[in-house]
C-alpha cells in the first residue's frame, strides 16, 4: 500500500507490504505533523470545533495521547472514549493522512465509527501494518476484544455486515429510499441483511493504532 500525502512541502508519504518486511517512509517530525493537522483540543470541550486559524496549532499537554477524529462531526462516542482513555482530541481530515499522522506521532489512536468505504481504508491499513500499526474493525475490537480486518475481496454484497449494528445513512445504504427522512420523531433503522448496505462501506467502524499503541493492544480493547 502506498499513502501519498501533497499536502507538504516537500510531500509527505509512507507505503509497505507487512508479509514482504517492505516498510519505507517520509514523514515529519511530530510537532511539524501536529501543526498539519486542523487543531487539537481537549475531548472535554463539546462545543463545535475551531479551526487552526481560531485555535493556534498548540500540540496536545504533556503526557496526553492523542486520539485522532475526523474534521467533520465528532460522535457522543468518540468523545466519551475520549474521556475514558483519556486523550486529548486531534482533528484532520482524510483517512490516509491520519494513517501518516500515526506513524508521525501525532496521535495514537484514530476511531471513526462511521461513514468509511474500503478504498478510504484499503492503502492506510497496508501502511500501518507494514510500519507496526494496525487498523481493524472498531465492533470487533471493542465488543470482542480481538484484531480482525475488514475484508477486501472483490464483491457485489457485504461481507462484513454485523446484523442490528450500523445504522442506515444516506452514505452506506444500497436504496436511499430505505434512510428515513431526517427530523423529529422519525424512525431510525439499523442494517439487518447484508444487501441493505453497499458491497464496500465499513459498516464496522475502524479503530487504527500506531505502531507504539498497537503493542498495548489490551489497553483498547
Amino acid at each position: 500500500g502506498l499513502v501519498y500525502r501533497p499536502l507538504t512541502n516537500p510531500p509527505t508519504w509512507a507505503y509497505g507490504c507487512a508479509r514482504e518486511g517492505v516498510a519505507r517512509s517520509r514523514l515529519l517530525s511530530r510537532a511539524d505533523s501536529l501543526s498539519l493537522a486542523t487543531c487539537a483540543e481537549r475531548p472535554s470541550e463539546c462545543a463545535p470545533l475551531p479551526d487552526l486559524a481560531e485555535c493556534g496549532d498548540a500540540p496536545p499537554p504533556a503526557g496526553a495521547q492523542g486520539l485522532l477524529a475526523s474534521r467533520g462531526g465528532v460522535s457522543a462516542f468518540v468523545r466519551a472514549l475520549g474521556h475514558e482513555l483519556p486523550a486529548t482530541l486531534v482533528r484532520s481530515g482524510g483517512a490516509g493522512n491520519k494513517a501518516l499522522l500515526l506513524l508521525e506521532g501525532a496521535g495514537a489512536c484514530y476511531i471513526q465509527d462511521r461513514g468509511l468505504f474500503r478504498w478510504d481504508t484499503c492503502a492506510a491499513q497496508a501502511v500501518l501494518e507494514a510500519h507496526g500499526g494496525l487498523l481493524v474493525k472498531l465492533s470487533a475490537l471493542a465488543a470482542r476484544g480481538v484484531a480482525e480486518s475488514y475484508r477486501y475481496a472483490k464483491v457485489d454484497v457485504q461481507l462484513d455486515l454485523e446484523p442490528g449494528l450500523a445504522r442506515l445513512t444516506l452514505h452506506n445504504a444500497a436504496d436511499v429510499r430505505s434512510v428515513p427522512r431526517s427530523g423529529a420523531g422519525n424512525e431510525v433503522r439499523y442494517a439487518q441483511r447484508a444487501d441493505e448496505t453497499k458491497p464496500y462501506a465499513n459498516v464496522c467502524g475502524v479503530c487504527a493504532l500506531a505502531p507504539s499503541a498497537a503493542a498495548r493492544l489490551d489497553e483498547y480493547a
